[in-house]
């Protein structure tokens, strides 16, 4: 998977790309897609997938208490992390010449 940072999805205006950006550049500036389908009319569908993930991690105190003796933090709860994941997918439609010509992005 080619690595995609939120920008390059958000930032770059594809619509402007459209008739001149060729799956060569798209390669090179995505790197290779995370999968491709052939159009009925000889192109192609390559479609990129930035996962973003991230954790969130809660600490409850309830009064505690440090021992340098044993190095031991007591009283205090911890919750169990949690990972919250998202998935944007970049589509971009290659004529049977590789000309870029149409795109959509979408997340999930």
């Amino acid at each position: 998977m080619g690595m995609i940072g939120c920008a390059t999805f958000e930032a770059t205006n594809w619509s402007e790309r459209v008739g001149s950006y060729t799956i060569a550049d798209a390669k090179e500036e995505l790197g290779s897609p995370d999968r491709t389908e052939d159009t009925d009319d000889g192109g192609v569908i390559a479609t990129w997938i930035q996962r973003n993930s991230y954790r969130t991690h809660n600490v409850i105190e309830t009064g505690s208490s440090y021992d340098p003796r044993t190095d031991d933090q007591t009283g205090i709860t911890h919750i169990p992390q949690s990972s919250v994941a998202s998935e944007s997918f970049m589509n971009l439609t290659f004529n049977e010449e590789g000309i870029l010509s149409a795109w959509d992005t979408s997340a999930h």
